[in-house]
């Protein structure tokens, strides 16, 4: 296109629609890849050398990039519960990147996994498997055409604010998704209209007491399109509108608990470089959730997605976030978790290869119909360093904290585990 167009942090506020995975590996649980989605692409954090970056291979007009990670750590509470248990663990994530070489467009494919294995406590042993394609079309100077798709089997976190409160195993899920946008570029203004679907499907779950607890209650399709108004301010900054609805289905709905629902978020903000050392979005808005069963609570309100990067130096970047969205929450007497997340991050830079980062994570969780509320706090420090082209070492370290008060639908925890790993691109 005649220029890069620019896009809001409203996929934060909207369901989940298919999204480009960053670094080597994917899923949830323990990692020690550094890779930040910053908005500048030569700043701590994220900055790539030319002498260090992996190699692809060429199948004709395919550029081919493998890449496999294993980690191997410990956490002092691997069911994040009360009553911590710890486990040795043992984590490998093959990747596979399929990209065509073309000038004018994007068009790539990625199959990636991770498998997680435990010494003692194999009830907690799990698999994740992604496959997604995402593609951008230039089809003409001022016109652009976005398709994407995946179908993947994913993994909630024991610390989330969905999770079951007496799990033997991992929550699952099977989750098939797919959008597209069409962005048109009229002087300083930048018209995206878009639409995606998705369905989400649980799988049955072992409880620690024996049995299983069926979770079909949880399937849901969503059915959502966005329209996107952009207006090019100074070259650095835009300022932006949005409107995206969406309308939820219970695919196995429980007698009188459907979770079908309406959602609406109407925002409006700015995104862009306030000077050559800060780059600041703020989004603030509307949304609400009408729930079909009166059992279930609505809600309107603000929503707010605010981001801010500052560069002090060449080899120190830090972030920060603020946001709010919705969480399928797996108790059958809660439609919803509305869930308020705080950030920060600092990326330090010393060398060409060394690369450090120290993260901070607060989150509240209010069940939309219950008294319960938690408090949940995270702290990772990661260090990677770069041999060459083709292997990184990377180790880490986290700790968090849950705190619960109301009627007790998830654990009060504390848990702390680190680990080690080798990423290789051959």
């Amino acid at each position: 296109m005649a220029r890069q167009l620019t896009y809001s942090a409203m996929a934060a506020l909207s369901f989940a629609v298919p999204q480009a995975v960053h670094g080597q590996t994917f899923g949830s649980g323990m990692s020690v890849d550094i890779a930040p989605t910053l908005d500048r692409g030569d700043v701590a954090g994220s900055r790539a050398e030319p002498t260090l970056q992996p190699l692809s291979h060429r199948v004709g007009p395919v550029l081919v990039r493998p890449a496999f990670g294993l980690v191997s750590g410990y956490e002092d509470n691997v069911l994040y519960a009360p009553d911590a248990r710890g486990d040795a663990i043992l984590v490998v994530a093959p990747r596979l990147d399929l990209v065509l070489d073309d000038p004018r467009h994007d068009l790539a494919l990625t199959v990636a996994g991770t498998a997680r294995r435990f010494a003692r406590m194999e009830s907690q042993n799990s698999e994740e498997f992604l496959i997604q394609s995402a593609n951008r079309l230039d089809v003409a100077p001022d016109l652009e055409v976005r398709l994407g798709a995946d179908l993947s089997r994913r993994v909630e976190p024991r610390n989330s604010a969905g999770t079951i409160l007496d799990a033997l195993e991992p929550v699952s899920y099977d989750r098939l998704g797919a959008e597209t946008s069409l962005t048109l570029a009229i002087g300083t203004l930048d018209l995206t209209m878009g639409g995606a679907v998705e369905r989400v499907t649980y799988n049955p779950l072992t409880l620690r007491a024996g049995g299983e607890d069926d979770q079909s209650f949880r399937d849901l399709r969503t059915i959502g399109g966005n329209v996107r108004l952009g207006y090019d301010l100074s070259g650095f900054m835009t300022a932006f509108a949005e409107v995206h609805a969406s309308t939820h289905h219970s695919l196995h709905p429980i007698e009188g608990r459907a979770r079908d629902s309406r959602g609406l978020n109407m925002v409006a903000g700015l995104k862009g470089a306030v000077s050559a050392l800060v780059s600041l979005e703020v989004a603030l808005g509307y949304q609400l959730r009408d729930y079909r069963e009166d059992i279930y609570r609505d809600f309107s309100g603000a929503s707010f997605v605010i981001k801010g990067e500052w560069y002090p130096t060449p080899f120190v970047t830090a972030q920060f976030g603020l946001s709010r969205h919705f969480r399928n929450s797996g108790n059958r007497n809660v439609a919803a978790i509305l869930e308020d997340g705080l950030s920060a991050s600092l990326f330090y830079d010393p060398t060409r290869q060394l690369r450090f980062a120290l993260t901070g994570d607060v989150q509240h969780d209010r069940y939309r119909d219950t008294t319960t509320r938690a408090w949940r706090k995270q702290v990772t420090f990661k260090v990677n360093y770069q041999i060459n082209r083709a292997v990184a070492l990377g180790a880490q370290i986290h700790w968090l904290d849950q705190t619960v008060s109301g009627a007790p639908l998830v654990n009060a925890f504390k848990g702390f585990g680190g680990g080690v790993g080798i990423t290789v691109t051959p």
